[in-house]
């Protein structure tokens, strides 16, 4: 899995997993091992998170973090990173709407306000892949 973010300064970073994700019965879970790039780690790594969605609440808290958050992600708690919120512009001045739109937050820093994110995926083993 690679992930690219570029924020509203027009900076780029990257960073990739290798991955495994369930089916429908696993809630579409996802295991994220092994991290590369240039920027601070923001998934739960070694630990399956749910996927998350406004009409399907996965992770089983007090709130549903898809609807809280606005947008469908893997979570096991709510915060943490979320791409796949509304796309807010920030206002000229002030801060972003905070956890409302699209955002990286590692465990040890700040919340990082994105203008565009991408997310690819690549086989391991093309030689076997179908």
């Amino acid at each position: 899995l690679h992930i690219e973010l570029e924020d509203w300064k027009n900076n780029k970073r990257y960073i990739e997993y290798m991955f495994t994700l369930g089916n429908r019965e696993t809630g579409y879970s996802l295991l994220l091992t092994e991290t590369s790039g240039n920027i601070p780690n923001a998934l739960i790594e070694k630990r399956q998170s749910r996927f998350t969605t406004p009409d399907q609440d996965a992770n089983g808290g007090d709130q549903n973090c898809g609807e809280s958050y606005s947008g469908g992600w893997w979570r096991n708690v709510c915060g943490g990173t979320n791409l796949n919120g509304k796309y807010i512009k920030p206002k000229s001045k002030g801060k972003p709407e905070r956890r409302r739109g699209v955002y990286w937050k590692p465990e040890k820093g700040r919340l990082y306000s994105l203008k565009s994110t991408k997310l690819m995926i690549q086989p391991i083993d093309l030689e076997n892949f179908d």
